[in-house]
């Protein structure tokens, strides 16, 4: 997997250096949406979807209700991907990126003034998380609300 992480990162900055686009059945893809296919996490935010209404539990990391790092953890198993169990283990454990460079599927954290983690989910794209938000509210998208976040990917 490293190997070819290596590889498809060489030949995508190649074909965004060359602005380099390939043809797909839906037309022409850029350098950044073959990235977006080629990430190991691809398909995670379509797996992550499926859960939208689940209910938020603490604790909860099953489809019967969620807590925020629970949710992720269980999409993220879905689709192979072994992550650490709460939001700031989560954090520890992915590589952090700038807003400019995240796309739908990087995870998004959540941040006191302090640094401390407090809430994590999965980046949407334009702005919105899908997560699951606290007692008495279901998974769902939302706008992200403050600046105080950062960006990691698995």
């Amino acid at each position: 997997m490293v190997i070819r992480t290596k590889v498809l990162t060489t030949v995508v900055a190649l074909l965004t250096a060359l602005s380099v686009t390939l043809p797909t059945a839906q037309g022409q893809a850029n350098a950044k949406e073959i990235q977006e296919i080629a990430r190991p996490t691809s398909g995670v935010l379509g797996a992550a979807e499926k859960y939208i209404g689940t209910p938020y539990c603490r604790g909860g990391q099953s489809p019967r209700c969620f807590d925020c790092s629970g949710f992720v953890k269980y999409v993220h198993a879905q689709k192979g991907i072994d992550l650490p169990r709460t939001s700031h283990q989560q954090y520890k454990a992915t590589k952090k990126i700038s807003r400019s460079e995240a796309v739908p599927g990087d995870l998004v954290f959540f941040h006191y003034r302090s640094g401390y983690v407090y809430h994590v989910g999965i980046y949407v794209g334009d702005g919105k998380v899908l997560h699951s938000p606290k007692r008495g509210q279901d998974v769902r998208i939302s706008q992200i609300w403050t600046a105080r976040v950062t960006f990691g990917r698995v």
